[in-house]
């Protein structure tokens, strides 16, 4: 992973809103799917981020950013 991809989501676990962090100002996709692979959010930003999620069902889902995936749990 190059140094300009390097972001930090949190809290995970989450309630409503996760946060996520980029330690560059390149612009940044955001795709939050769900382990069935549908897509539930989509997004384009160049900055930090909150994202709300609160009206997604308590469970496990995947967020994709710049083509790495990570696991984040919703409360």
């Amino acid at each position: 992973m190059e140094a300009n991809n390097k972001f930090s989501i949190y809290p995970n676990p989450f309630t409503n809103m996760i946060s996520i962090d980029f330690t560059d100002n390149q612009v940044h996709k955001i795709e939050v799917v769900d382990y069935l692979g549908s897509i539930l959010y989509s997004s384009i930003i160049n900055a930090k981020t909150i994202i709300d999620l609160s009206k997604f069902s308590n469970g496990i889902y995947l967020i994709c950013i710049d083509g790495r995936t990570e696991k984040i749990i919703k409360n």
